[in-house]
Parts: C-alpha cells; structure tokens; sequence
C-alpha cells in the first residue's frame, strides 16, 4: 500500500513518525516538501523553522511542549491527552528520541530561538528515519506542485513526476495565500512600496534607514518585523531588553492595528494553576464537559474565571470579567501601558491582569473546551461569541516572551515605534499620513478558502464543501481521525488533512504539543488497519 503525506513541517514529522510507529504491514510512504529545491532534507522544519533566521525570532511557547516524541514516550494518560486512556492502545513499533529540553545544550531556555527548533526537528526527523521499522518504505519528494484525482485515487504532481496513491494526508501548515491579498494598488494612497511577505526577514533588507515604514498588523509578525529592522541592523539591546543602543540603520516604524494593542507578554508558567483547590478545576472541567451547548460552556468558563479573578484579589471580579469581554479600547498611550503592565506582570514586578487571568485560565482547561466543541455545529450567536472571547484569549496567552515584548516596549520608550496611530485603532489602509514602505505583518489566517493553497485547486471541491453551509466555519470539516467530511458528514475516501486548515472544526492548532490533540495516531490507527487489509 502507498500513502502521500503534504507538507513536511513538524505535523508532516509527526505523521512519519504515526505511521512507522502504528503500521506493522508494508507501507511506502510518500513525503512532499521533504527535500528543498538543491535536494537537501528539511523534514519538520517548515517557514517558522528554517535554521538560518535570526536569533530574536523566538518561539512563543514553552520549550517544554516541544516533544516529537510525547506520545511514544508516554506509558498512559489522564483525560486531558486521551491518547491511551480513551483509546487503551500502544504503538506496535514505539520510536523514542530526545525531547527539545534533553536535547538543547542550553538547558533552561523556555522560549528558544525558532531556528535552534528547526535544527531540532532535523534531529527528530533523522532520528525517526533510522528508525524506521523495514516494513516502512520512505520516499522524500521536493514539494507538490499539484493534487488532483478523485476519492481513493489520487494524484500528486512534484518536480519528479507523478505520484498515485489511494490515501493522502495534508500537514501543509499556514496558507500560502489571503482570502483577499493585499496588493501595491490598495496601497498607493499611503505608500509607494510595499512588502507582503516579510518572511524570510531579508524581505526587508533594501527598506533605507531613516525611511518611514508602516505595518498592518501589531502581533508576533509585527516583533518578528520590528526587530529585524533594529537588532538585526546592528542596534543593541541590554541583556535584559531594556536598553537600545541604535545603530544608526533603523527606520521608523509606524505600528498599526484596529484594537489598538501589542499582544501581551507571556505569562509565567502554569500562573492561575494553584490560585484555586484541585477539586475546583476539576469541577470545571466536568461542566465544560457535560454542557449542552456553548451557551453553557461559556457560563462554566465565566463562572471559572471569576472564580480565579476573586482568589487572586479581585475587588469585583464579575465587573473585572466583563471588562475583559469588551476587548481592548484604544486610546492616547494605552498601547505602551498595556504592554507595560503585561511586562511588569511577566517579571513578577507587578500584578497580573483580568486578562491575563482569563487567557491563562482557559488555557488550563483547553482541552476540554477542544473535546466539547470540535466537530458540532451551535447557531451561530453562541459561535460568534465563542470565537470572539477566544481571539481575546489567544491574544494574551499567544504572544512573545517576555524578553521580546520588553524590548519592543523599549523601542516604544525610545520613539523608534510610533503607537500614535495604533492608539486610536487606526485601520493600516486608512492610515491618515504618507510613510515610504508599507509592511503587511498580517499573515494568513488558520482555515480553508479557494486560492489559500494553490497546489490544491484540483481538490479544493471536497475540502471545501462546508464552506457554504453558513455554519460560520473557516476550516475543512475532519472527523476524529482526520478525515475529510463531505456534506452528508461521510469521509471521502483516501482524504485526510491535519492542522491549520481543520480550524474551527479543531481549535488551538497552532500547538506544538504533540499529545494535545488524538488524529495525528487515529489517522495512522486508521492507515495500519488498512495496510493489514491489503
């Protein structure tokens, strides 16, 4: 039997590494994007990963997830991986290697640089492939460059010819392009240049110094962006970020975005977890659980946090909730104090606020709340406002380390970042001023839409097909297993996808832990029944 897998980046890594630990009859696996264009192997390091970006380009979560190896490593689990307990199974071939923090000469490193992640995965990859049991035949292609054909009977185009499988499995991580792109023409008015990718951040380099530069966006692109046109032109940051020393080579940098703030600092680790008894979480969790809707979700998941909010000293924690529910307001300044006190917080140097509260509370039962809601349907007011206190969650539990946000806080402080505009929630296309360069720090969104992955125009039809349902759902439709939905809620056979382009349907996929969430090891479970059939 034969089976493609698209996408070579740390989920494509994982697939591999499924399929040699769960399949036990002969299987040749054909793996797209494994090798770059001169032939070299690149397997799990995808854009965010590649070795050779710059140091300050950081990973923003805890080097502790990072684990090619959690699953096989781990002899049971409690209800919040799944992986053993709900399903009482054990790989036939087990394949263990080092973690990222066993692995790294530097101990210690919470939130490493993205590129001493990638030379990890090139660690995990080699290691799973001198592994590999001999009934497992590994086949390294360069990217796709097309996939077409039908159920069961597909056909993948790489530089090396064509490929037919009856199983294929899409790992292909962000969108290669926007619902609607950002072009020169929708920004003449503002700019005469423009950057749409600043990825990789050499994409940056003929921006001048002294030029005036704008972006779209104030998130991890934007540190990403920012810091690339300070640090990585020679300007110097004290070893604690909180003193530049420029060099001369930087630009001005105009921030942008319409809810008028940084994402914040990363909290400490696990900083709401003993704020309450055991029994408590507990109990929460079970609510999130047993609820019948996401109306009741979100009265468990308020109930919860002003719980935490009120343990930690909250005067009126319900009015400190709602507050937190009403989203940023914008307003003179509010930006750098914003980041400020999420800074203070991080360093243990202030208290932490209602929506750091929140966003790490939530973050503590996020698997139950991924159990409860993935793959149903709830009309579409209670999805809405789901969603939308979700986005207020990622924004603070999903920014930089604290080293990151304080230096972009210091370069605020010294002038060289411009909130003026980013105060007053000023939309980038409407920006009221002229600046040389504009930068769009926005980068695709999770999800699926026609055009987001071009290799994929022949398919797009079955991935699709739920994009019309006026469900208010971004994603391709999976089942716990990874496969493909048509519209009688049926897989479409030999069809399977993993990942970014599954959200809604999954949510918290841009996660790196690989026992957070079970299709990865149900889809390969799925393949070695079938090998075993062959």
């Amino acid at each position: 039997m034969e089976i493609a897998i698209i996408g070579a980046g740390p989920r494509g890594l994982s697939a591999l590494h499924a399929v040699a630990a769960e399949v036990t009859a002969p299987l040749r696996v054909h793996l797209f994007g494994a090798l770059d264009d001169a032939g070299a192997r690149v397997i799990g390091q995808g854009t965010p990963f590649y070795p050779d970006q710059p140091g300050f380009s950081r990973l923003n979560a805890h080097s502790k997830i990072v684990d090619t190896f959690a699953v096989d490593r781990q002899q049971a689990a409690d209800g919040f991986t799944g992986e053993r307990a709900q399903h009482g199974h054990r790989a036939p071939h087990p394949i263990v290697g080092m973690s990222f923090d066993e692995w790294s000469d530097e101990p210690g490193e919470d939130f490493p640089p993205r590129r001493k992640v990638g030379r990890y995965f090139s660690y995990a990859a080699d290691v799973v492939i001198n592994a590999l049991p001999a009934n497992i035949d590994l086949v390294e292609h360069r990217k796709a460059l097309a996939v077409g054909g039908e159920p069961g009977a597909w056909a993948v185009t790489c530089p090396d010819g064509v490929v037919n499988v009856p199983e294929l499995l899409l790992t292909m991580g962000h969108a290669d392009h926007a619902r609607t792109p950002l072009t020169a023409q929708d920004i003449t008015h503002i700019a005469d240049c423009l950057v749409t990718d600043p990825y990789p951040v050499s994409n940056l380099d003929d921006i001048a110094p002294g030029s005036r530069v704008a972006t779209r966006g104030a998130g991890l692109t934007f540190v990403d962006v920012a810091l690339a046109l300070t640090e990585g032109r020679g300007g110097q940051f004290s070893a604690d970020g909180r003193r530049y020393t420029p060099s001369g080579r930087e630009p001005e940098i105009l921030a942008t975005n319409r809810d008028g703030a940084f994402p914040d600092a990363k909290p400490p680790l696990d900083v709401v977890l003993n704020d309450i008894p055991a029994r408590r979480w507990e109990a929460a969790r079970a609510a999130i659980m047993r609820s019948l809707d996401l109306g009741e979700l979100m009265d468990a998941l308020r109930e919860l946090t002003v719980d935490v909010l009120r343990a930690r000293g909250f005067s009126d924690p319900d009015q400190a909730y709602d507050a937190v529910m009403a989203g940023p307001q914008p307003g003179p300044g509010r930006a750098r104090e914003r980041l400020a006190e999420a800074v203070d917080a991080a360093r243990g140097e202030g208290e932490i606020p209602a929506r750091i509260v929140m966003s790490e509370t939530w973050q503590e039962v996020m698997a139950e709340i991924g159990r409860r809601v993935e793959g149903e349907i709830f009309p579409a007011k209670q999805w809405k406002e789901f969603k939308r206190a979700y986005g207020l969650v990622k924004k603070s539990s999903y920014g930089p380390p604290l080293i990151n946000s304080q230096k972009i806080l210091t370069l605020v402080e010294t002038g060289l970042i411009d909130t003026r505009h980013l105060d007053a929630g000023i939309d980038a296309l409407e920006l009221p001023e002229r600046v040389d360069v504009f930068v769009d720090c926005v980068l695709p969104p999770a999800g699926f839409w026609p055009g987001a992955y071009p290799a994929l125009a022949q398919i797009e039809d079955y991935l699709s097909v739920w994009s019309g349902k006026n469900v208010d759902r971004v994603g391709v439709r999976v089942d716990a297993a990874g496969s493909v939905l048509d519209a009688q809620e049926v897989p479409i056979p030999g069809l399977a996808a993993i990942g970014r382009m599954t959200e809604d349907w999954v949510i918290d996929n841009d996660n790196l832990d690989a026992l957070a969430h079970p299709h990865m090891r149900l889809w390969a479970r799925r393949i070695a029944r079938l090998a075993q059939d062959r």
